[in-house]
């Protein structure tokens, strides 16, 4: 079972929690209103990838 991003004590319950909205309630849309875009460099980590493999052409 996966842990929960928001408390690390906790079991994950796919309750959606952590995907809604810091400032506005409502599902995250990825408008970035919660970055500090005021510094002269952002940091971004990146946890995963994922790669669409549907449409893989055969070659």
């Amino acid at each position: 079972m996966e842990k929960c991003l928001l408390d690390a004590n906790k079991i994950c319950t796919m309750c959606g929690e952590c995907d809604m909205c810091e400032y506005e309630h409502k599902l995250c849309d990825n408008c970035f209103s919660c970055l500090d875009f005021t510094a002269d460099y952002n940091e971004i980590l990146i946890d995963q990838i994922l790669l669409n493999e549907e449409n893989k052409k055969e070659g």
